[in-house]
């Protein structure tokens, strides 16, 4: 599955470099999702937290058919464009609704490759950035890809970009296929001290994600638990 932050969606930079990347998906004869949320109804997170409770949200837009398709989804690329050193705000905003996604984690097994571009300055944090919002999702990120584009062409040394963007395409068909691991164990730990804590501490407000992590046994375990990672 593509999640792609780019306002000019399957026309932009961003999309032609994520082409590239899921060819190896396509040839394989595997379906390829792609949606891009800025051509969706995403609308801001309100701060209820009834999503961290265990409830629906109240915002009825296209963000719960989205989570829907990354449970469904063997593999991720997240990408977007660089905004002000940053995402877009479209794809912020999903990213805000996907809270309850991470505090449980629920994408963990899963993989995932980053992916941003630019003009010319901030491709590379953001990738990171997008990259640390897979791996707090609880996929085993897989690479990411960070590319400058002169706006509206081809980038500087682009041959190069685009076969790294194939590279990471094979990487990740292998990977989901074999069910590899590329265990940031010092992140997954970190992550999982913390939000058992946070968790443990706030039950009552975070009833849903306490049911979810006690379901799995991963309350009273260390990381990674044998069988999730």
């Amino acid at each position: 599955m593509v999640i792609n932050g780019s306002p000019h969606a399957a026309e932009g930079n961003t999309a032609a470099l994520t082409a590239e990347l899921v060819k190896p998906w396509r040839e394989a004869g595997d379906e390829v999702v792609e949606r891009y949320v800025a051509r969706m109804d995403v609308r801001p997170c309100v701060a209820r937290a009834l999503c961290l409770a265990g409830e629906p949200c109240p915002i009825k837009d296209d963000v719960a058919a989205l989570h829907a398709e990354m449970r469904a989804a063997d593999a991720l690329v997240l990408a977007g464009p660089v905004y002000v050193f940053s995402v877009t705000a479209q794809l912020k905003a999903f990213l805000d609704r996907s809270m309850a996604l991470l505090h449980r984690p629920e994408m963990t097994g899963k993989h995932a490759v980053a992916v941003a571009t630019s003009a010319g300055m901030g491709e590379q944090e953001t990738a990171r950035y997008l990259a640390t919002c897979c791996e707090m999702l609880g996929y085993d990120l897989v690479g990411e890809l960070a590319g400058v584009f002169m706006v509206y062409s081809r980038p500087n040394d682009g041959e190069a970009l685009f076969a790294k963007a194939r590279r990471l395409g094979e990487e990740l068909v292998l990977a989901a296929r074999e069910k590899r691991k590329y265990p940031k164990l010092g992140l997954h730990a970190a992550q999982h001290r913390f939000l058992r804590d946070l968790i443990q501490r706030n039950r009552k407000l975070f009833k849903g994600d306490h049911a979810y992590w006690q379901e799995r046994g991963w309350l009273e375990t260390r990381w990674p638990p044998k069988g999730d990672y």
